[in-house]
């Protein structure tokens, strides 16, 4: 995109639609110029929640240090449909500062679960990237997993989904095996399904073992035991 368009779209930004605005900031994110960047920002406390939730979602791709601080008032604050993009955005953010204000929104936001398993999927969001910050820091890691462990006791079915689902996308930890092996008997099926994915991930002779387990002796939907038996079949290839 030449600099004109760019230019137009941060015109946009300021337009009296709300729509318009909300289109404009979604085009920045689509071709995430820094320079757009600062438009983006100033959206992220536009008076119209639909602008508030584009900024809050553009920022994301952004991976600006210098957004930390409006995220967390935003997270603290806002709408919850503004609220869970601000924290998918924090999550993207390569900066140690960034993975640690996440870390503590786990306990800021007990009680919430839309937003809390949000700020936990945000992390195994970050995970699928290899050269992410979370797979060089072994201290942080360690302390997100036991954290995630810690909630999932006390959780409901919406946040231990994401907790499972979280743990799948991290290095194998005995710990975190064993709440995967559990969530397979689980009476939610989300839970259940991100369990045998993240077992598969695990790819060890006890996750085969508990795979297998759970395929003979299950009551599961016919969904489930077909993950299963997909996902077996990984351990022989």
């Amino acid at each position: 995109m030449n600099d004109n368009n760019l230019e137009a779209l941060i015109e946009f930004t300021h337009d009296t639609d709300a729509h318009t605005r909300a289109l404009a900031i979604a085009g920045l994110a689509r071709i995430a110029d820094p320079a757009g960047f600062n438009a983006v920002l100033v959206a992220l406390f536009d008076p119209e929640i639909e602008v508030r939730i584009a900024a809050a979602s553009a920022l994301e791709v952004f991976n600006d240090a210098r957004a930390i601080e409006p995220l967390l008032a935003t997270i603290e604050t806002d709408d919850e449909h503004v609220a869970i993009n601000a924290l998918f955005a924090l999550g993207s953010i390569e900066d140690e500062s960034a993975h640690k204000q996440l870390f503590f929104q786990l306990d800021k936001l007990a009680g919430k679960e839309k937003l809390l398993a949000s700020a936990i999927s945000a992390f195994g969001q970050r995970a699928i990237n290899k050269n992410c910050a979370l797979y060089s820091d072994k201290k942080l890691q360690q302390k997100l997993i036991n954290k995630l462990c810690e909630i999932y006791k006390v959780a409901d079915t919406q946040v231990q989904a994401s907790i499972i689902w979280t743990l799948g996308k991290f290095f194998p930890t005995q710990k975190s095996q064993k709440i995967c092996e559990s969530a397979l008997q689980s009476q939610d099926e989300w839970c259940v399904k991100y369990a045998i994915e993240s077992l598969r991930n695990f790819h060890n002779e006890q996750a085969k073992f508990s795979l297998e387990d759970f395929i003979k002796n299950t009551s599961a939907s016919l969904d489930c035991l077909k993950l299963a038996n997909l996902a077996l079949q990984t351990f022989s290839d």
